[in-house]
């Protein structure tokens, strides 16, 4: 009600709609406002409505209220369409004084009913090498009435392309039983659930069903797709409509070990890609692969930027005569290979390893590169044409928060789980994020923003907690 200038001291009203077959009323709320209330729905030959009566002893709703909420009322929508929700009969409505109040009472709601959205079961696309399995995930995009349970059959179109493995069932629901078949033509999984704690309620969306693992036997690409559903139910029993999206499989030719098809590539690989200042990291020179072995090399690393040094080097074990030359911004290596350790076809070939460490201070980025090849050569003394890449390491200044150790990133995520720096992660840690989380060396710090919301909050324990 727009406004009550002498107060409210309730009110006896019926509302209806204009339309049943579009929509039913099926329940009302009266404001709490109103401490008697009563409501009545009722349906004749012609209409339904619901009766509202309020009484606000306590005086609530005061001399010169407005906006006032009188009722909610509940509206269930039947078929496509619009209707009127309007006011039917006013038996009364009266002030703080007990005087009638004269309303307007011409501006009725219109209930407008949308087509429901069918849900859609889609299973996703996955790549896989020949050999190699993954997993094509099984969902359903919405469940308006819950789910009770499910039992669909699912297949490989060319079963000559990949193969079903396996399949598992989340935990949400309770039973679940899987058969993989085969007959003559195709092989299929029978996928059958039910969830009896209710975990999936009404209204779920983006519902996980399964993961189907397939097996890629030879290049190229199959449809996994329903081929059956015998029944998918809601939390009432009734059957659920849904549409269905089949999921691609590409197989991809696996890559035999010095097929010599691709070209090798020189890259940097850290063990870590996140220190704090003062710590350390094994950066390593990796060859992806060596199709005719590599007889020796002779390179040389370079840091750009001051936030990382270079503090010593050496060269992997496959190499019997190692020379290096370390300064704290680039180091030479040289190795050579006489029992022929590294050999044809051989791949991810660590040739040398300089260790890091982050500069006192430093709070920033490095990157670690290979400055120059002047030697690559295999053992057929050919030169070994190879791509370069480099790394990048983050330094963090972080302070120590407890027993004068620095906090370590446990993962290698740029976050600092192991709060208290004894290389566990466990529940002193966040005991002691809790007890010093107001501290300077905790606050403004990203590297303890464990939720990655943009902000330091308790949450970000409970984020540890859970991390553990």
């Amino acid at each position: 009600m727009s406004s009550a200038p002498s107060g409210l001291a309730g009110y006896d009203i019926t509302l209806g709609l204009e339309n049943d077959s579009v929509a039913t009323i099926t329940n009302a709320t009266i404001a709490e406002e109103f401490g008697l209330s009563l409501v009545n729905i009722s349906e004749d030959n012609t209409s339904m409505t619901v009766r509202l009566r309020g009484l606000d002893f306590d005086e609530n709703i005061e001399e010169g209220a407005t906006n006032i909420s009188l009722a909610d009322v509940e509206i269930e929508g039947m078929a496509t369409g619009e209707t009127a929700l309007e006011i039917q009969d006013v038996t009364r409505v009266d002030d703080d004084s007990g005087d009638s109040l004269d309303l307007d009472t011409t501006d009725s709601g219109q209930i407008t009913v949308e087509e429901a959205e069918t849900p859609t079961l889609t299973i996703g696309d996955a790549t896989v090498e020949e050999g190699s399995t993954t997993n094509a995930d099984v969902s359903m995009s919405s469940a308006p009435n819950g789910l009770a349970g499910y039992d669909i059959t699912f297949g490989l179109e060319n079963d000559s392309v990949a193969t079903i493995t396996n399949a598992t069932i989340p935990d949400e629901f309770s039973y679940s039983s899987v058969n993989i078949s085969e007959d003559n033509t195709t092989m299929t999984v029978r996928l059958r659930a039910l969830d009896l704690q209710e975990n999936i309620e009404e209204g779920a969306t983006n519902i996980s069903l399964a993961d189907v693992e397939v097996e890629g036997v030879s290049a190229g690409e199959t449809a996994l797709e329903v081929q059956d559903i015998t029944r998918v139910d809601d939390d009432s029993g009734d059957p659920i409509d849904v549409n269905t999206d089949s999921g691609q499989i590409t197989v991809e030719a696996a890559d035999g070990p010095g097929d010599g098809n691709a070209t090798p590539n020189l890259g940097i690989r850290l063990d870590r890609e996140h220190v704090t200042a003062g710590d350390e990291t094994a950066a390593s020179v990796v060859l992806s692969e060596a199709p005719e072995g590599v007889a020796g090399f002779n390179m040389t690393l370079g840091v750009d930027g001051e936030e990382v040094t270079i503090v010593a080097t050496s060269v992997g074990d496959s190499f019997d005569l190692a020379v290096t030359d370390t300064d704290a911004d680039a180091a030479m290596i040289r190795g050579l290979d006489f029992n022929q350790n590294v050999q044809a076809g051989a791949e991810n070939v660590t040739l040398a390893t300089a260790y890091v460490r982050g500069a006192e201070g430093a709070d920033g980025t490095a990157e670690i590169s290979i400055t120059d090849v002047n030697v690559l050569e295999s053992d057929e003394a050919e030169t070994i044409n190879a791509t370069t890449s480099n790394a990048t390491l983050e330094v963090h200044n972080v302070e120590p928060i407890a027993y004068n150790q620095l906090p370590i990133d446990a993962d290698a995520d740029g976050l600092y789980e192991d709060i208290d720096g004894n290389g566990e992660v466990n529940r002193n840690d966040a005991q002691i994020f809790f007890r010093e989380f107001n501290s300077d060396a905790i606050q403004g710090y990203d590297e303890y923003d464990f939720n990655q919301d943009g902000k330091l909050s308790y949450s970000d324990i409970i984020a540890l907690r859970n991390y553990m």
